[in-house]
């Protein structure tokens, strides 16, 4: 294991969009209304779109920073399969969009699909080290939704704020009772945004040679 530092502007910039996330959905379960009529709604299907992302975000990063050798006829060959299975996946959220009679579930697709993949952005010098860490964001993201999940389905949780279920878009225990998917927000937010500030300082992959 690497010696013990202290988090890095990289890991500050890669953990804050999933910190400030688990601030907000915090925020909106204690007071809803200083966030208009709809935001439960919203995050509700923030958490939808989670499940889809996790899934997609690892076969995107495998195909972005995978060891695949493109010949140079293909050299678009990985842009093309980013693109690919992003469309692929869109088709699951245009079921959401659908559902919930608004557009901007594929917007936030794509920004919660670049918010995955932001750590390995940032974070890796070489493909193998991009890939390492592509799948261990993922491995922590799909922890942290099951346990996020499996909490706030089993646990009992507060209403705070959030007075009753959302009306006209659907059925199942998340729109009778909202408030247990923004719990869940917090919880998984919090701690993949955790594990790029804190754990990816002992991060090496393999191979790496530790500094004296």
């Amino acid at each position: 294991m690497p010696g013990r530092r202290s988090p890095r502007l990289v890991d500050w910039i890669a953990a804050l969009p999933d910190l400030g996330m688990a601030v907000f959905f915090l925020a909106a379960w204690i007071d809803p209304s200083r966030f208009g009529d709809d935001v439960i709604t919203y995050l509700v299907l923030v958490m939808l779109l989670e499940f889809i992302v996790i899934h997609s975000a690892a076969f995107m990063g495998a195909v972005a920073f995978g060891d695949l050798q493109v010949q140079p006829l293909l050299k678009w060959g990985k842009p093309v399969g980013i693109v690919g299975l992003g469309a692929f996946y869109s088709l699951f959220v245009l079921g959401f969009c659908l559902g919930f009679h608004t557009w901007w579930p594929m917007l936030a697709f794509w920004g919660l699909t670049a918010n995955r993949l932001l750590g390995a952005m940032l974070g890796g010098n070489t493909s193998e080290e991009n890939r390492q860490l592509v799948m261990g964001g993922w491995a922590v993201g799909v922890m942290a939704y099951l346990f996020g999940a499996f909490a706030t389905l089993f646990l009992p949780v507060p209403r705070l704020g959030i007075r009753g279920g959302l009306d006209g878009v659907g059925e199942g225990i998340w729109i009778d009772q909202p408030w247990k998917p923004v719990a869940m927000g917090v919880i998984y937010f919090g701690l993949v945004g955790w594990y790029e500030l804190r754990w990816r300082k002992w991060y090496k992959p393999a191979g790496a040679v530790t500094p004296e």
